[in-house]
């Protein structure tokens, strides 16, 4: 049984599930009603002939809804424009989403259209001349997985910019040209260099230059005296209400004894009194302490020296004295 007291709870979640469902029911509906814009808009100009401004329209639709008629024309404006590639493997979603949808005509529509276009397809292989650890390649900035490496993977024609990276190495960077047509395109990709290469060949009798050689600048001992000054009135400002606090704090044990052995409203005034002092004493005590504290720190990071800049042969070094 039920109890009355319960009742509301059971209440509030029933109205939270039914707010919940209304808008995931609103979302829908307003992504339907973006992606049929969108769609509608996308055909007006495919219908024109104007498939590069049509395919934008239909890419944009996918993203709001990705059905399968939107599928199919995106797959179709990307054939119409010479993008294989793209083409073929949206045909190849059309076909999975009408599977699911249950349309078997557009399933097998789709199928169609994407075995048709496999002879013709562009491929791309790569060929990573020799690996790194934690080697990234991308094409076009869309990362290419390890296990497609020397694959002929289909590519669309034009010109594609190749990138590798690694951690501590220098980046790769190559931009090259697919044609039409079922030819197949080799890439290798060079072995990244060290960003820092060792200086293997360095003789006993030749020392790589020192700092010092290099850097023009001296040390300076009044650089930094401006800080260390700061930092000494803080600090001393800081002791200073240290002492301050320190008084009030005495005041109002004055306060307090007084209270002790006094009568009537005097005895309260002097207890009020002795409490609001010992408060202020206590805030001017830990505010002097961190002054006192924060002073410290800004003068012993005060430097003694001008910072200095010069280089190694390999390195460019700062050098600075605290």
């Amino acid at each position: 049984m039920i109890s009355f007291k319960a009742r509301p709870c059971f209440l509030a979640i029933a109205v939270s599930l039914a707010n919940t469902s209304t808008g995931r029911a609103y979302a829908q509906a307003q992504d339907e009603a973006i992606a049929r814009a969108l769609f509608d808009e996308g055909r007006r100009l495919a219908d024109a002939g104007q498939y590069s401004a049509a395919c934008p329209k239909f890419e944009a639709a996918r993203r709001a809804r990705a059905s399968t008629g939107v599928l199919m024309n995106l797959a179709d404006c990307y054939e119409k424009t010479g993008r294989t590639a793209s083409a073929w493997t949206t045909f190849g979603e059309a076909a999975s989403v009408a599977v699911r949808a249950g349309r078997e005509g557009d399933h097998i529509e789709a199928t169609r259209r994407q075995t048709a276009l496999e002879p013709h397809l562009s491929r791309l292989v790569i060929h990573i001349d020799r690996e790194v650890p934690s080697l990234i390649v991308k094409n076009d900035g869309v990362e290419i997985p390890k296990g497609a490496w020397d694959v002929p993977i289909p590519i669309d024609p034009g010109t594609h910019e190749m990138t590798a990276e690694a951690p501590n190495r220098q980046s790769w960077k190559k931009s090259f040209e697919t044609a039409r047509g079922a030819q197949t395109t080799s890439l290798e990709i060079p072995e990244l260099s060290d960003t820092f290469p060792p200086n293997t060949g360095a003789h006993p009798e030749s020392p790589q230059p020192s700092l010092t050689s290099v850097v023009s600048a001296q040390e300076d001992p009044s650089f930094g005296r401006t800080q260390r000054f700061v930092g000494l009135s803080v600090a001393g400002a800081g002791i200073i209400a240290v002492g301050i606090g320190g008084v009030i704090a005495l005041v109002a044990k004055a306060h307090d004894s007084a209270a002790a052995v006094e009568p009537g409203i005097a005895r309260h005034t002097d207890s009020v009194s002795a409490v609001n002092l010992g408060n202020a004493a206590t805030v001017v005590v830990v505010v002097g302490a961190a002054a006192t504290a924060a002073g410290a720190v800004v003068w012993l990071t005060a430097p003694t020296g001008r910072p200095q800049f010069g280089t190694n042969g390999q390195e460019i070094l700062l050098r600075g004295t605290f």
